[in-house]
């Protein structure tokens, strides 16, 4: 029978399972991992939040670790956006140096689960190579910073250098400052504690102020 609902159902259900099954187990992973704060829930687990059988991930996913990689390409991809769009509305690249730092660092407070997971998770360490999806996505990530950099030492507004090696360097920085923040070791420094938007701000300037040189930071100053 044509019209039977039944038929229909079938229909439907089939057309989900290999249309957006895959999508909608990282968007459950990723709203999970960030309502829970840590990434112990099972393929099982998102099969029944999005309403389809155990079995059915597997048809998308070999295993926990590879839904695990999907969600970390996904937070890749989110924080380049961040990055981007906190640099998109301002044509002073200093400026656009010290909005891409912060926006940086905002993601990991926002988004701490998620962080963590992208950058030290035990079930992801050193994996980034055997999943393409999330080394692209993290190159590309990286890849808004580089081209930044890029840009401002063309401009002669940093000193020559190489954009990737000095990417790699403010990568590790803002990175250290998001890690000290979200896992409370930033509050364990002084008494009072320092305000970490304060920190995160002195901190990058003193980061471009290396980039630019002797020189050229002190014209500046």
């Amino acid at each position: 029978m044509k019209n039977c609902p039944v038929r229909r159902l079938i229909q439907s259900k089939q057309g989900y399972h290999h249309g957006d099954l895959r999508n909608a187990l990282v968007s459950a992973g990723l709203k999970l991992l960030e309502q829970e704060g840590h990434s112990e829930f099972t393929l099982r687990d998102l099969a029944r939040r999005v309403g389809v059988s155990a079995a059915a991930p597997y048809a998308h996913f070999a295993d926990k670790r590879a839904l695990l990689a999907a969600i970390a390409a996904a937070g890749f991809i989110r924080l380049r956006a961040a990055l981007e769009a906190a640099i998109r509305s301002d044509s002073n690249l200093a400026d656009r140096f010290l909005h891409l730092g912060s926006a940086y660092v905002r993601f990991g407070m926002d988004h701490p689960a998620l962080y963590k997971l992208m950058f030290a998770s035990e079930e992801l360490a050193a994996q980034h190579g055997e999943y393409l999806e999330l080394q692209a996505a993290g190159e590309a990530a990286f890849g808004a910073l580089t081209a930044l950099l890029e840009q401002m030492q063309r401009r002669g507004l940093l000193r020559a250098g190489d954009p990737e090696a000095d990417g790699l360097s403010v990568w590790a920085h803002v990175h250290g400052l998001t890690s000290l923040i979200i896992t409370g070791c930033l509050a364990c420094v002084g008494e009072p504690a320092p305000q970490p938007a304060e920190v995160v701000s002195l901190s990058l300037q003193l980061l471009l102020n290396g980039l630019r040189g002797p020189a050229r930071a002190e014209q500046i100053a």
